[in-house]
């Protein structure tokens, strides 16, 4: 009996040995998780053509105190696409910019406005400029910091914009999971904080 217990204990620790070192590993990518909301009503019809900007001053999202958690992070993120009720829908792999404008473009279809795959002459143009995207630690926390500003164009002449801005913390266990859940948390907020209704409420559009 003992020995079956010793035996136990002698496989059990390397491997939860494994899964701390699995758990504290600096991933090369993170996963992001778009809470896409159910709208209450649609804006369209209406099309806009829509771009990112990527207008913040470093290109780095991890801040003083998560890059050594973050050090091997490639800049790639995992889109997912969470609708009410569904399980969530992997979407593709996507640098800043591009996680940016896949999330923007789920929810403005869903509010019944199509999005131009290209620019076109008299169409309405949404640049998205982002102004701030951190991810840190803060003692025993993860903090995350969004902010951007959406700017509604139209022949060179802007009709419209809206700043958006904000920031959540976690409690940090092990590991980036806990960090991803915060970023994926805090990425829906910001999204869907953009308000389309009045983003397009202007006589020329």
């Amino acid at each position: 009996m003992n020995r079956n217990k010793a035996m136990s204990r002698s496989l059990a620790l390397p491997l939860i040995t494994l899964l701390l070192v699995a758990g504290c590993a600096s991933p090369s990518y993170i996963e992001v998780t778009y809470q896409l909301p159910s709208p209450a009503q649609t804006v369209g019809p209406q099309t806009v053509f829509l771009e990112v900007v990527d207008q913040r001053t470093t290109a780095t999202i991890a801040g003083p105190n998560a890059q050594k958690e973050l050090e091997y992070f490639t800049g790639l993120f995992s889109l997912y696409i969470s609708r009410e009720g569904q399980k969530p829908d992997l979407i593709g792999a996507f640098d800043l910019a591009q996680l940016f404008k896949e999330a923007l473009k789920q929810r403005l279809e869903s509010e019944g406005i199509t999005v131009l795959a290209t620019k076109s002459t008299g169409q309405p143009s949404l640049e998205i400029q982002l102004k701030e995207f951190t991810l840190d630690r803060e003692g025993k926390n993860w903090k995350a910091d969004l902010a951007y500003k959406a700017v509604i164009s139209k022949a060179d002449r802007v009709l419209t914009n809206q700043n958006v801005s904000g920031s959540a913390e976690r409690l940090k266990i092990v590991g980036t999971r806990d960090a991803e859940k915060l970023l994926g948390e805090i990425f829906s907020d910001m999204v869907n904080k953009l308000d389309p209704e009045k983003l397009f409420n202007h006589p020329d559009l």
